[in-house]
């Protein structure tokens, strides 16, 4: 059933193979659970569901890591019961620990004019860094881009997004200029990196500047966001330009945001 279940993720929203490796762990380590207590998949109840996410807890998980896993698991049942298969539906109810409201603190204290100054990270590294902090890219996004997805007439790039959505971003011309002086590759594609190998250099560069090593890349994406909202962004702007499907999910930055509102992303500036 987990198998069926990928299998329609796949076929229908475009996930990558990273985030089906771990709707597959969750939906796995639920199941072993479950049957270690004599309980099926597809039988069990919300007070079953309610006592594993009780158990990721007890366990020391992180309140990210099981809110992803209450997320998928939802998402299981949910297509399930749209599947004519009997499910209790109070499981979409199941809660799950809050987040406390500082959990964007980790990029707080990052000095990101220091990462995109420091020429001892590899210049790929940095432009990574760049892309990410002022377009807010995601670095699957960032390690998708070709030279063939920048326009230079317009100054936009197009992205290439979760569920194989595409989206224009602009790029400004400090951005530009660090693009031209640190692209070397003869290539079309920009960044000839493996996914995990980006993530840990990324990591690596940002711990030199930032005191909290809790800091992660993903992290940028945040920072740009809030600084579109903190500079007067309209809602509807900063969720075409993060690639957010529903602007639920951009809402979230609301809390985190100064709400003085000035102007658009035209008017943004970010110093690199």
């Amino acid at each position: 059933m987990i198998n069926s279940y990928l299998t329609y993720l796949a076929q229908t929203k475009g996930l990558s193979a990273q985030t089906l490796k771990s709707y597959r762990n969750n939906l796995s380590q639920l199941q072993d659970w479950l049957q270690a207590h004599g309980i099926e998949l597809l039988t069990a109840n919300s007070d079953c569901i309610q006592n594993y996410i009780s158990h990721l807890n007890q366990d020391g998980k992180s309140t990210s890591t099981i809110k992803q896993s209450a997320s998928t698991i939802r998402g299981f049942y949910r297509w399930a019961k749209h599947r004519g298969i009997s499910v209790d539906d109070r499981i979409r109810y199941v809660e799950t620990p809050k987040l406390r409201n500082s959990n964007q603190r980790i990029y707080g204290d990052i000095d990101f004019v220091s990462v995109s100054k420091d020429n001892e990270i590899n210049g790929n590294i940095r432009c990574m860094i760049v892309l990410m902090r002022c377009l807010g890219l995601r670095i699957s996004e960032v390690l998708a881009l070709r030279k063939s997805d920048i326009d230079k007439t317009t100054h936009t790039i197009t992205i290439h997004g979760k569920g194989s959505k595409d989206r224009s971003v602009y790029y400004s011309e400090p951005v530009k200029q660090y693009l031209n002086s640190n692209i070397t590759s003869s290539k079309d594609l920009l960044f000839d990196y493996e996914d995990r190998k980006a993530r840990y250099e990324i990591w690596l560069a940002l711990s030199k500047h930032t005191s909290n090593k809790a800091c992660n890349p993903h992290s940028l994406r945040h920072r740009f966001a809030t600084s579109l909202i903190d500079n007067g962004a309209r809602l509807t702007t900063v969720q075409r330009l993060m690639g957010h499907s529903s602007i639920a999910t951009t809402e979230h930055y609301l809390h985190l945001a100064d709400h003085s509102i000035r102007a658009d992303f035209e008017n943004t500036c970010y110093n690199i």
